[in-house]
């Protein structure tokens, strides 16, 4: 960091950062391409939480569907129960993580601007964090449920309880924490 006098050292300073930001962005790797993405989150216990819906769902208007036919009755019905999305139909966040774990994150609250009479010398008033960490697409249910409360509780929501369904359809990432910095002016 260059501006050491602008460092932030003191975690609970850093945490209280993460849980007053209202969208977290993360940055991903595949090979040469680097990709970041703006997302609502939750942090606990030294874990950020995101969440993503099944790339195949949002092509069929918010549901998995599969299709049956029967030859015997000539009738046709859908079966709307929850399918896991094979990694085939990811989106591109989860496709990435998927091939490569690592990743950073960064949220941050700019709220004003320090004007200058000359342009070089103007300024921001701001706090951010930047993190890194491994991102792991949860499977157990408790921990799916764990990480949309988290999100929930983030923006006031409270705790909930999801159905079956709803865990079901929904995919939940956690970032461990391995490291953050935290940088502000004031």
């Amino acid at each position: 960091m260059r501006r050491k006098d602008r460092g932030i050292t003191d975690r609970t300073e850093m945490e209280a950062i993460l849980n007053e930001a209202m969208v977290c962005r993360i940055g991903l790797a595949d090979g040469g391409e680097p990709y970041i993405v703006p997302l609502s989150f939750g942090y606990a216990d030294g874990s950020v939480y995101l969440h993503s819906t099944p790339e195949a769902s949002k092509n069929l208007s918010g549901s998995l569907k599969t299709f049956r036919s029967s030859r015997i009755s000539n009738q046709m019905t859908f079966d709307t129960s929850p399918v896991p999305s094979p990694a085939g139909f990811d989106g591109k966040k989860i496709t990435m993580i998927r091939k490569n774990p690592r990743c950073c994150f960064e949220v941050d609250f700019c709220d004003q601007v320090i004007r200058s009479d000359k342009p070089c010398s103007w300024g921001m008033r701001y706090r951010s964090v930047i993190g890194y960490g491994r991102a792991a697409i949860l499977d157990d249910p408790g921990e799916k449920r764990h990480g949309l409360n988290c999100i929930m509780q983030h923006y006031g929501g409270g705790t909930h309880e999801f159905s079956d369904t709803d865990i079901a359809s929904v995919t939940v990432i956690r970032i461990r924490i391995e490291s953050m910095t935290g940088k502000k002016h004031d």
